[in-house]
């Protein structure tokens, strides 16, 4: 019975990072967009702290995952995707400082690359 416990305990703490993860994605993608079509710097405050928690939560995750090899890859996988479009857009946010809406958006295809 106290396995079966600290299994759900395990569980439970595991999806509660994941869902900071989540949030912390959520909130950069609306930093980011407030920034792009408002040009306001004001904006990437809550894009620069959504990725501060990402990096908490995933290392949170990571530590609790510790023992599970095939959560460990899927996590890696999923944190490179995550990076890759954050490269894409922080590219594409440095090149809209002459304005918001100087540069071409991102096509679902040039996403997928």
């Amino acid at each position: 019975m106290e396995d079966a416990a600290a299994s759900t305990d395990q569980a439970n703490k595991v999806l509660g990072e994941l869902a900071k993860i989540v949030t912390a994605m959520v909130d950069q993608e609306t930093g980011l967009r407030g920034y792009l079509l408002s040009g306001r710097d004001d904006f990437l405050g809550q894009y620069r702290s959504g990725g501060t928690n990402y990096a908490a939560a995933l290392a949170n995750v990571r530590a609790l995952t510790a023992d599970n090899a095939d959560l460990q890859q899927r996590l890696t996988e999923s944190d490179r995707e995550r990076t890759r479009l954050t490269v894409l857009l922080t590219d594409q946010r440095s090149s809209s400082r002459r304005g918001p809406w100087s540069w071409p958006w991102p096509t679902r295809r040039s996403l997928r690359g």
